[in-house]
């Protein structure tokens, strides 16, 4: 058995003055968590282009409460791990798309396994072998000629990527925070994001992801449709452990 630690700057709140080492992520991989993927039998296709990214962050505190989250599949994020937000996709999308079916997806068939390296390089960042797999084929062939230009992208936008300290407002959570709260905390800490740039993923109230959308030349554009800079709908944060 062997670790990997490695260390995120994405996740670091430089916009509060945190330092890198109070708010990097450890991640630590063993031999046990790489393997080879699947190929999943595609559920839709719709090879069509598209025509801006939406870059998925999922608050991995939430997702590992949640039945999918303790499923011994996802023991590397929720039980070996304690992350905070984690890349769930890099979704090419479709303008003025009104349903999920209109977006591209799954593109490439049959689709190619990544290789063993490629895995374990991005592994940190997509935190689970079936999900780099299961993305690529979904979402990636539609935009990329290859696993690993399309994850090199994905380590290039987050490691762009400023977080604020989601893991303080959670200790908050009794201030009755709101949606804007975070939003706008997001804006503050990246130049050139806007509110409209951003969506927020609630279950009732409680976080489960940040959307963040990108032109093709990796630059923050607005989502489709944008988020409201005012929202005042009510936020809970799962705390990390």
């Amino acid at each position: 058995m062997f670790h990997n630690r490695r260390t995120l700057s994405v996740f670091i709140g430089v916009s509060l003055g945190l330092s890198a080492q109070a708010m990097a992520q450890t991640c630590n991989i063993s031999q046990g968590d790489l393997f080879v993927p699947s190929i999943s039998k595609p559920d839709t296709i719709n090879k069509k282009p598209g025509d801006y990214y939406l870059l998925s962050l999922s608050w991995s505190p939430q997702f590992c409460t949640t039945q999918p989250g303790q499923s011994p599949k996802n023991k590397f994020q929720c039980q070996e791990n304690s992350f905070g937000f984690v890349v769930h996709g890099f979704w090419p999308q479709a303008a003025h798309a009104q349903s999920v079916a209109d977006h591209p997806r799954n593109c490439e068939q049959p689709t190619t396994v990544i290789a063993p390296k490629t895995l374990k390089d991005n592994l940190c960042t997509v935190p689970g072998i079936q999900l780099m797999q299961d993305e690529w084929a979904k979402h990636g062939t539609c935009a990329y000629k290859t696993p690993e230009a399309y994850f090199g992208d994905i380590e290039k936008v987050v490691g762009a990527l400023h977080i604020p300290d989601v893991s303080g407002m959670a200790a908050k959570t009794k201030k009755k925070l709101n949606a804007g709260t975070l939003i706008q905390a997001f804006v503050a800490a990246n130049p050139g994001l806007t509110a409209a740039d951003m969506q927020l993923n609630l279950k009732g109230s409680t976080l489960v992801e940040v959307h963040v959308c990108y032109s093709k030349a990796l630059k923050f554009q607005a989502c489709e449709p944008g988020a409201n800079a005012n929202d005042s709908r009510p936020l809970t944060i799962t705390p990390k452990n």
